[in-house]
């Protein structure tokens, strides 16, 4: 995904370092944090203008809300999802994924394109409070979810938006150590199993069987559309779909982009255009898990189904699309290298839909917008890798899609995932689909600025959009 955070290869960018930290001590709650919890709690359902948790009445209730609720989320009904998720807190307090839904939409309105019915934007503390709330929720999230990472994920988000860098760290590297244990938990049936024909996290037939010098292979969407696919890399795979998208899908998602609020994605550059993240502005689509009526829910489907089908008994249960990423990209915009999944959170494959056109550059291969994954196939085995030269170079041509995955045949972290959005020579439109690895891991609402970057041995500080 060409938009998410940024991973720099051997060296830090923060300006705190990481934290070092990786003890997971937040099974213990600071009474004051219930305290705080608690009394937003009650002034949240004042807001609301009614007794949510007059109509529950015990867990199982609290959990089918909280499902509902997360669906609601999705499809953008802010204030039906904050009451379902209030409401499932008065049925249960120690209900911990309400308590994580709870931040992640606090998380989510500050953000922009979100309002809720218990603050306004236009209220000058009201960011800061939504994060301190938001903050306190994933908190207790963490205390109820013991071997979830995305709670304490979600809460080094939080922070660092509060700008505690340190601690922010802190709990993504404990996000981390949880998700090390529950990937392995979940990867260990299908793991070290080399007489399997085909890997639980590598790409499906036909691609699998593609290799690298082949003629590209023509296929057929469901809507009839041709397109055809040629592998780009064995490490990770990587292929690219020529001719998937059609201009109406294309241009259905750039109108939706600019009619939907776009965050610009806060600069950084240190004059290495490998880590420059300039230029960028991101919006979120319903996928189609929540509507399936958009223009773009068929090619998404598509993609999916090509890449991931969830029916195969022999890959771990794919998690739900989550919601279509689009990225606006000014000229000369860029976004540094980084890694889509980590234990933490575990994305099998990305989907990168490129919109436009964009002319190639007189600077030469890596100024026009390439997506670039320099490690791919040992690519930087020599040292500091250069676009054109070392890993593999993606020209930004409307209607193709990068397609690569993330972890390798054994389940393993794929390094070799690495990639960017080189800097572009004209304004340049792409939309990222990601699909994870587990459905258990987190919910239908799972939105991609939620992407914990690793950098090993450690975790480097993340970079928000």
């Amino acid at each position: 995904m060409e938009s998410d955070s940024t991973t720099i290869m051997g060296r830090s960018r923060t300006p705190a370092s990481d934290a070092g930290v990786d003890e997971d001590d937040y099974s213990v709650l600071n009474l004051d944090v219930i305290a705080r919890a608690m009394k937003d709690l009650k002034a949240r359902r004042a807001s609301l203008g009614e007794d949510s948790g007059a109509q529950t009445g015990g867990d199982a209730d609290a959990t089918a809300l909280v499902q509902t609720a997360f669906l609601e989320q999705s499809a953008r009904r802010v204030e039906k999802a904050e009451r379902l998720f209030v409401a499932a807190l008065e049925a249960s307090r120690s209900c911990g994924p309400a308590w994580y839904g709870l931040a992640s939409l606090l998380h989510e309105c500050q953000h922009g394109g979100l309002s809720s019915a218990a603050g306004s934007s236009e209220d000058d503390g009201w960011r800061e409070r939504q994060l301190a709330q938001a903050a306190d929720a994933a908190l207790i999230a963490a205390r109820y979810e013991p071997t979830h990472p995305r709670a304490l994920a979600l809460l080094g988000d939080v922070l660092n938006d509060l700008g505690n860098h340190r601690e922010a760290c802190r709990a993504w590297t404990a996000a981390e150590a949880r998700g090390q244990r529950h990937w392995r938990s979940v990867v260990a049936p299908w793991a070290g199993q080399g007489d399997r024909e085909l890997s639980a996290f590598g790409p499906r037939e036909p691609l699998h069987s593609l290799k690298l010098g082949d003629e590209p292979v023509e296929m057929q969407r469901k809507n009839g559309v041709r397109f055809t696919v040629r592998r780009v890399a064995d490490r990770p795979h990587a292929f690219v779909l020529q001719g998937f998208s059609t201009e109406q899908e294309r241009e259905a998602i750039i109108k939706a982009g600019e009619s939907a609020p776009m965050r610009q994605v806060p600069k950084a550059t240190d004059g290495d255009p490998d880590d420059e993240r300039s230029g960028c502005e991101v919006a979120w689509l319903a996928s189609p898990v929540t509507d399936p009526d958009t223009p773009w829910a068929c090619l998404m489907q598509d993609a999916a189904q090509l890449v991931l089908p969830p029916d195969t008994p022999s890959v771990p249960d794919a998690g739900p699309a989550e919601d279509l990423h689009v990225v606006k990209y000014a000229t000369a915009g860029a976004y540094g290298l980084h890694l889509d999944a980590t234990c933490a959170v575990p994305r099998a494959v990305t989907v990168l839909h490129y919109l436009n056109d964009v002319p190639q550059s007189d600077k030469g291969p890596g100024f026009g917008g390439e997506t670039w994954l320099p490690l791919a196939d040992g690519g930087g085995a020599g040292g500091k890798p250069v676009p054109g030269k070392d890993g593999v170079l993606v020209p930004p041509r409307a209607g193709d899609a990068l397609v690569f995955f993330s972890f390798s045949d054994n389940g393993e972290v794929e390094s070799a995932a690495l990639h960017g959005g080189r800097p572009t020579s004209a304004v340049k439109w792409i939309a990222n689909q990601v699909r994870s690895c587990i459905a258990s891991r987190t919910a239908a609402h799972s939105l991609p600025d939620r992407v914990l970057q690793a950098r090993a041995p450690r975790l480097c500080r993340r970079r928000l959009c």
